[in-house]
């Protein structure tokens, strides 16, 4: 029961979205167009590696992607500026700014958000905190939707090193999504925390205009030369 209110209440995240990011762009976004970005929401709730597939290959340009969803094939194809995105003999296309911007809010919103507690695993290609042990580094999740202050995105996790903890003041690590190679172990989740991880994505992605930092990484270079300084 959880997951179909679930995916009801992410549909009319997607759906403001839709609102917010294509209605603002000019009036040459057609009805066929929008039409489309509504019936691909159902495709991303259901699938959201999909968008992650989508957004690799936009950030390594690449020119075409054929993906497959139950049975039909989702093609994206990129000329230039140009970037469109066929599924069902329908169409939707967009400038780069755009679609990036697309993409990013619909990963955020359709990708799961674990609960606090869980045990993770990250990607030691991207995080290893000492040369000395080849041990994985895991995390326990104590933090979600961290904001920095002064910038316009967010990081979606934070957690302290498992099994020490918090050995000392601040002593947390905060990451994004794609920095987890493994979920060890699933936090406690019920109707309340659904309903955090809805409000939250709705205040900080719709209402703040936020992406995850992963998203930007300008200001993650940012972010990380200030915390050298500190």
């Amino acid at each position: 029961m959880m997951n179909i209110n679930r995916d009801f209440q992410l549909k009319a995240l997607l759906t403001d979205a839709v609102e917010q990011l294509v209605l603002p762009l000019g009036q040459h976004g057609s009805d066929e167009e929008k039409g489309m970005l509504v019936a691909l929401q159902d495709v991303f709730i259901s699938d959201p590696q999909l968008v992650t597939q989508l957004y690799r290959a936009y950030r390594k340009e690449r020119v075409s992607l054929t993906l497959a969803h139950a049975g039909d094939e989702l093609v994206y194809e990129r000329e230039g500026d140009h970037h469109t995105v066929r599924f069902k003999q329908a169409s939707v296309s967009f400038n780069s700014e755009h679609y990036a911007r697309y993409l990013a809010v619909t990963l955020d919103i359709v990708r799961e958000v674990l609960p606090l507690g869980s045990v993770v695993e990250l990607d030691p290609l991207y995080f290893k905190p000492s040369e000395k042990t080849d041990s994985p580094t895991l995390l326990v999740i104590t933090g979600r939707f961290i904001a920095p202050k002064g910038y316009m995105t967010y990081f979606p996790y934070k957690g302290v090193v498992y099994p020490v903890g918090e050995v000392k003041a601040n002593a947390h690590v905060h990451f994004t999504a794609p920095l987890i190679k493994k979920v060890i172990q699933r936090g406690y989740k019920d109707e309340s925390e659904l309903a955090f991880e809805l409000m939250m994505k709705r205040e900080l992605m719709l209402n703040r205009g936020m992406t995850s930092l992963e998203f930007s990484p300008k200001a993650m270079t940012q972010l990380q030369t200030e915390l050298t300084k500190d």
